[in-house]
């Protein structure tokens, strides 16, 4: 999920594309109809595929995720004496896209103490999710891209506010290549209470 960009060999996108093959080949599908949703390094699997194949997917969930190709989030990524080469896909404004994502505040973080004999700082922190939505959101916004933003103060784990049913609801309202209806409707009721739109 570090490196990801359009032609090479990233094992994860040749899976992402060998199952929507494998799906087509069976099934009927509506092609505009394409959702990526994932926690922690799902979430960050979720941003990548949603910068790599923007014209295929619909909308994505990023569930304390991060997107590699912002260069804030990247300068800000320790990992002590591990080099490690982010590059990702830059997003294409060309396209429009939804992102819905949560948060947890400060504690939402990757780390352990132990990774301080490592090199990692901060007492052995590696990233902040929390930083890299605040990041995200300009990033995501100057890419044209709209931008569901739920925080919540639960650290590194799931909104507890946010519905398996206005996820189903916020998936279904959206379709690859179409702008999302929300910056002139608002917010569905089962997110209005609980996130804001481009904040």
């Amino acid at each position: 999920i570090f490196e990801s960009t359009t032609g090479d060999d990233n094992l994860e996108a040749a899976l992402f594309e060998s199952v929507l093959g494998c799906v087509a080949d069976q099934y009927t599908v509506d092609a505009s109809r394409v959702y990526t949703w994932g926690f922690s390094g799902g979430a960050i699997l979720t941003a990548m595929l949603a910068s790599r194949y923007p014209e295929m997917i619909g909308a994505s969930y990023v569930m304390s995720g991060a997107w590699f190709n912002d260069r804030d989030t990247v300068d800000n990524i320790d990992t002590g004496f591990l080099t490690i080469n982010f590059v990702w896909d830059a997003l294409n404004p060309e396209h429009e896209g939804t992102v819905l994502m949560t948060h947890g505040g400060e504690n939402d973080n990757y780390g352990d103490p132990q990774f301080a004999m490592g090199g990692v700082g901060n007492n052995g922190r590696i990233m902040s999710f929390e930083d890299s939505a605040y990041w995200a959101h300009a990033h995501l916004q100057n890419n044209n891209r709209t931008v569901i933003d739920c925080a919540h103060q639960n650290g590194h784990t799931n909104h507890p506010g946010v519905s398996n049913s206005a996820i189903y609801d916020f998936f279904k309202n959206h379709r690859a290549g179409k702008a999302s209806t929300y910056p002139t409707d608002g917010l569905p009721s089962g997110l209005t209470n609980v996130c804001t739109l481009n904040p």
